[in-house]
C-alpha cells in the first residue's frame, strides 16, 4: 500500500491494517519487513488521525492519506419511494432515496422532509377491502342458500333448514344494502 523507504536491513514497523474491500482501518500491529522488501498488501505505516463517531477511517492509497467516510452501516433506513425498510451495509452517505425516519402507515408518502399520510390512497384501499369482504360474504351466503334450497326442492328439508334458508336469504339481501362508502366502519349485518 503506502510506500516506505526500502532498507537493506530487516525492520519491524507499526502498520495499520486495512480492509481488502473498503480500505478502512481494521487494526494495527507490528510487522516484520525483511530487507529490500516493502509492506504487505492491505496495510500502511502512515498513522491515521483520531477516530470520529459516525465515520470510518479509510486510506486513499493513491493520495497516501486518510479520509473520514460516513459510516451508517447497521442502521435502519426507509426507501422514500416504496417505504421499504433496509439495513445500510456500505460505507458513505445514506442513498438519496432513503431516510432514517420510519413511515407511520402503509399510506405515507415522502414529501421531501417527512412522511405524510395519503388520505385518499387509504380511503381507496379501505373501500376496496370492503368490496372484497362483501364478495366473500355473499359467496358464503349463496353456497349455504344453494344447499338449503336443494333440500327444499327435493322435499328433504327439515323445519330448521326451511327457517335457515329464509335467514340466509335475508342476510344476503341485507348484504346487498351495505354502504361501502362507510369503509372501514362498515355496519355488517349479523350472519345467521
Amino acid at each position: 500500500m503506502a510506500a516506505i523507504k526500502f532498507s537493506n536491513k530487516d525492520q519491524i514497523l507499526t502498520v495499520y491494517n486495512l480492509s481488502s474491500n473498503t480500505s478502512e482501518l481494521i487494526g494495527m500491529g507490528d510487522c516484520f519487513v525483511p530487507a529490500n522488501t516493502g509492506l504487505p498488501a492491505y496495510c500502511t505505516n502512515i498513522k491515521p488521525p483520531r477516530e470520529k463517531a459516525g465515520f470510518a477511517l479509510v486510506f486513499d492509497d493513491d493520495a497516501g492519506t486518510w479520509q473520514y467516510i460516513s459510516d451508517h452501516r447497521g442502521k435502519t433506513c426507509w426507501n422514500t419511494q416504496n417505504r421499504q425498510m433496509q439495513i445500510v451495509d456500505t460505507l458513505g452517505d445514506l442513498p438519496n432515496d432513503t431516510t432514517d425516519k420510519a413511515p407511520n402507515s402503509d399510506f405515507d408518502k415522502w414529501n421531501g422532509t417527512e412522511w405524510v399520510k395519503d388520505e385518499q390512497a387509504e380511503r381507496v384501499f379501505q373501500i376496496e377491502a370492503a368490496k372484497h369482504e362483501i364478495k366473500e360474504r355473499v359467496s358464503f351466503a349463496t353456497n349455504n342458500i344453494n344447499t338449503l334450497q336443494d333440500a327444499v326442492d327435493l322435499g328433504m328439508a327439515t323445519d330448521y333448514e326451511v327457517d335457515s334458508l329464509k335467514s340466509w336469504r335475508q342476510y344476503r339481501v341485507l348484504l346487498s344494502r351495505v354502504d361501502m362508502s362507510a369503509a372501514p366502519d362498515v355496519d355488517w349485518p349479523e350472519q345467521p
